[in-house]
């Protein structure tokens, strides 16, 4: 019973404490109105995942054990942590009553009107698909070809000690695969499994559905309100519908859809569901309040696009391709409606980890 208390309070720790405190750093640098406990998870997701990228990534290219990796990486995430938490005491000490300022550190808010009943039906309505496919992932493990490599590295870095160091297939040793070894969301998977003590095949096919899931979803919901700040009411229609779509995306085994109920752990999931829509929502944001008065309040959104640059090499090697050549059509678009070539300059800079591991991948090829 003691260790099921202790797995249940790692994965606690790793899956909501550290990426909530962790999502202070960016939000701390934007305005008031934009921060929201949404937004204070999935930016706490997406700097998690850009740390480990940086930290992970020179061991697996200098071969370090597994087990190096670990210590560092769990220094260094509740260092990073520390300094959200930091920075969540400073942003809301100004409140002088104590509820008020506990409720902005959790980024909760009072709604300025009662909502209506059909809006609060459909919010129901949305739950009540999401806890579907929850259940569905949870009772009906799909076993894809690829979790023969993926999480098979993640469980032979447990095992062996090793990252990226042997070949899944057959358990020999080999060179490093630089094609894979850019990617470190299975030595994450691993790091996570190692701390808790769960297997990194059950914590893949099991847990991390109740992970990937609801912060794929809570990234469709900072789109949301991007999309209808005018209509807020619209906002639970929309997430509706996208999670039918999700549930009848299967047309192919090539869809989102198809990767995001069948192959949620996986690393081209990650991006295609999570990571790709917050770089849209950021987007959003950066169209819909960029003026020079505002600039200086919103530098977090900045930070957080340099991020989730990390955070798709973090998933995928073709991440950091397909983020260049979105935020290059963007960043062009934006910079044209605002006659400023200043802000293609910053679109420029968040790009900076994009060419770094293209540069990388291509000298390593």
């Amino acid at each position: 019973m003691l260790e099921l208390i202790l797995e249940f309070l790692q994965l606690l720790l790793w899956f909501i404490i550290v990426p909530f405190a962790i999502g202070w750093i960016p939000c701390a640098f934007v305005q008031k109105k934009t921060r929201s406990f949404a937004m204070l998870m999935v930016a706490g997701y997406i700097t998690m995942f850009a740390v480990f990228e940086v930290l992970v990534v020179p061991m697996v290219l200098a071969k370090a054990e597994f087990t190096t990796a670990v210590k560092w990486a769990s220094l260094v995430l509740i260092l990073t942590a520390a300094v959200g938490v930091g920075l969540a005491v400073k942003t809301t000490m100004e409140q002088k009553k104590i509820v008020p300022a506990l409720m902005e550190a959790v980024g909760v808010r009072v709604p300025e009107e009662k909502p209506k009943i059909q809006t609060v039906l459909m919010w129901i309505l949305f739950l009540v698909l999401v806890g579907f496919q929850l259940y569905q992932a949870f009772s009906l493990a799909v076993f894809d070809g690829d979790d023969a490599y993926y999480v098979a590295q993640s469980v032979t870095a447990v095992n062996r000690d090793s990252m990226y160091g042997y070949i899944p297939y057959n358990g020999f040793g080999t060179d490093l695969d630089i094609r894979h070894a850019m990617a470190v969301l299975p030595l994450w998977i691993a790091f996570v499994a190692k701390q808790s003590g769960i297997h990194a095949n059950i914590l893949s096919h099991t847990i991390l559905p109740f992970v990937f899931v609801p912060i794929t979803y809570l990234s469709y919901y900072l789109v949301a309100k991007r999309l209808f700040s005018e209509k807020k009411q619209m906002i639970p229609a929309f997430l509706t519908i996208i999670g039918v779509l999700q549930i009848f995306g299967n047309v192919s085994i090539y869809t989102k859809e198809t990767f995001f109920v069948m192959r949620t752990w996986q690393g081209k999931s990650l991006f295609a569901n999570f990571i790709l829509t917050m770089a849209i929502a950021i987007m959003l944001w950066l169209f819909s309040e960029y003026k020079e008065e505002t600039e200086k309040k919103n530098q977090g959104l900045w930070i957080l696009l340099f991020c989730t640059n990390i955070a798709a090499a973090f998933a995928t090697t073709m991440g950091v391709f397909l983020m260049a050549i979105l935020i290059g059509i963007t960043g062009t678009c934006l910079a044209v409606r605002n006659k400023s070539a200043r802000i293609l300059w910053k679109f420029v800079i968040s790009c900076i980890p994009c060419i770094v591991f293209t540069v990388l991948y291509l000298g390593m090829k």
